[in-house]
């Protein structure tokens, strides 16, 4: 993912280029480098240039663990929560504890 958002952000910064003078090209081409604050231990799909430099906040195993909660759902979820006798909270660390990957919405 992170080198595919990486070639287009590129593909648009040649596009730019090609209306300054050529000259100054070079000095305004964009520099990139990576951070991730989680970074999987799972083999990439395609590896970034060896001229990235990419930076991980931290190693972590390749599991999944989402809880999306917007303001016109969130109500419906938490009432969801309530029924079945749980907290929110009580549901995230029973994934979480299960070390399944679980995706929780409404």
């Amino acid at each position: 993912m992170c080198s595919y958002a990486i070639t287009e952000l590129q593909k648009d910064i040649e596009t730019e280029l090609l209306d300054l003078p050529e000259a100054e090209r070079e000095a305004q081409r964009t520099k990139f480098a990576v951070f991730v604050v989680h970074n999987k231990l799972k083999p990439k799909v395609k590896e970034l240039a060896p001229d990235i430099p990419y930076y991980a906040g931290a190693e972590v195993d390749d599991v999944w663990w989402v809880i999306l909660l917007h303001p016109r759902t969130a109500g419906a979820l938490t009432l969801r929560f309530l029924q079945a006798g749980l907290s929110m909270g009580d549901a995230v660390r029973a994934r979480f504890n299960k070390g399944d990957a679980g995706l929780i919405s409404p």
